[in-house]
């Protein structure tokens, strides 16, 4: 049955747009994709200061609390692989606006549960849906500047575009803050998912981009994904999940690392806010700046800053401002990075494989994270460190250690070819 749906007529690899609202220019394009991120990477951030609230509220312990997160991470990663092949057939702005209606619906769900089991599905179902949509918003994007002949924007979009990751730290931590001093994490979740269901309107507006692929099935097009790793050059996606692994858990032991040095929740909070905000602005201007510089000059400098600025960070005793500068720089880097890989590896792939190589993306990335944190969270235990007695500096060296050698990885990646002409 799977397999009737997904085939197609053989076509071109050419992007075609419908005629409808074919008028909208790049930036108006990428705004709502913009928001489309945002949401996904809220609901992600979110439930993390008001997991004491959660746990309260479903009588559950606080450690179980913390799988409603992982949980979502997870299923964020599968949903991208295994709705793939799906976006190259039936088209990006179909499983954008299916994936979003689906998104808002269990995101509204997840207010309302009243057991464990029931949130916790839930939240798998909302990762689900949020891995195609944050595919798909990057998969459309590079479809749509090369569609319109105008592919030296695809930096500058896809810095628009992952600012909202950023932008959903800057909202999302302090909202979660907030919404647990008042209770009220469930109107959070409802919100969310009637915002999300008012962006589907702008989804809907966008213009369909057909994209040409050969008959097969989804069976075939699923194991195709193997062959993709071979794209670009070093295999993209691996690179991906090695940028991820230990240099997310850094970020993620922040908070509590500056608790134990002293500090409240409420300096945690402005400390991201001044973070996110950095970051933000720099994943929107990191487009123009690989314009300039080159895509690879771009990759490697922030991967050696980050470098420099983890170890300072675990070799220095803390101090609030020095430890913040640090701290942001390393985010600003990180941002700048994870726009531009997504531009340099997405628009040297055919149109009719985007869809599938960008699901790939997302899902090394998300596993990178995630594999990140355990690995992490499992060596300071093994190692019977805390985070006040050597492991933020060990956490930091290793850190160090991987991101130079992403640098030397990335100094092999083309420079020819910055903008490609698959999909025209």
């Amino acid at each position: 049955m799977v397999e009737k749906y997904l085939k197609c007529k053989k076509s071109n690899n050419v992007l075609q747009t419908d005629m409808k609202n074919k008028n909208l220019t790049v930036n108006q394009v990428a705004l709502p994709l913009l928001a489309a991120v945002f949401l996904v990477y809220f609901d992600n951030n979110f439930p993390s200061p008001v997991l004491a609230s959660i746990a309260r509220d479903l009588d559950i312990d606080l450690a179980l609390a913390g799988n409603l997160v992982a949980v979502y991470s997870i299923a964020t990663a599968l949903g991208s692989i295994l709705f793939g092949p799906v976006s190259d057939v039936r088209g990006r702005r179909f499983m954008l606006s299916t994936s979003l209606l689906a998104f808002s619906l269990f995101t509204i769900l997840c207010g309302m549960a009243q057991s464990y089991l029931q949130m916790l599905a839930l939240r798998a179902a909302c990762g689900l849906a949020g891995g195609v949509l944050v595919s798909n918003a990057y998969a459309y994007a590079t479809d749509y500047c090369l569609s319109k002949g105008e592919a030296q924007r695809l930096t500058g979009v896809m810095g628009t575009i992952t600012s909202g990751i950023f932008l959903a730290i800057v909202i999302g931590v302090p909202a979660g803050l907030f919404a647990a001093s008042l209770g009220t994490w469930r109107s959070a979740f409802i919100a969310a998912g009637a915002i999300a269901l008012l962006l589907l309107i702008a989804i809907i507006r966008l213009p369909s981009i057909a994209a040409g692929t050969s008959q097969s099935s989804y069976l075939k097009e699923l194991v195709g994904y193997f062959a993709l790793m071979k794209k670009p050059g070093l295999g993209l996606p691996l690179l991906i999940f090695f940028v991820q692994l230990i240099p997310t858990a850094f970020p993620v032991y922040a908070p509590t690392w500056i608790i134990l040095n002293g500090y409240n929740l409420q300096v945690i909070a402005v400390i991201y806010m001044i973070t996110g905000v950095v970051s933000t602005a720099t994943a929107m201007l990191s487009g123009r700046v690989a314009a300039e510089t080159g895509t690879k000059r771009l990759l490697i400098g922030s991967n050696l800053v980050m470098a420099a600025a983890v170890l300072l960070v675990g070799l220095t005793p803390f101090q609030l401002i020095w430890s913040t500068a640090l701290f942001t720089t390393y985010s600003m880097c990180m941002a700048a990075r994870m726009a531009q890989m997504q531009a340099y590896a997405l628009q040297r792939v055919d149109a009719a494989q985007r869809g599938r190589y960008s699901a790939l993306i997302s899902f090394w990335m998300q596993l990178g994270a995630t594999a990140g944190v355990a690995a992490t969270a499992s060596g300071l235990s093994h190692f019977d460190l805390s985070l006040d007695r050597g492991g933020m500096t060990a956490i930091a060296i290793i850190c160090c250690v991987l991101l130079l050698g992403t640098a030397v990885l990335c100094m092999r990646l083309p420079y020819q070819g910055e903008v490609a002409d698959a999909g025209r």
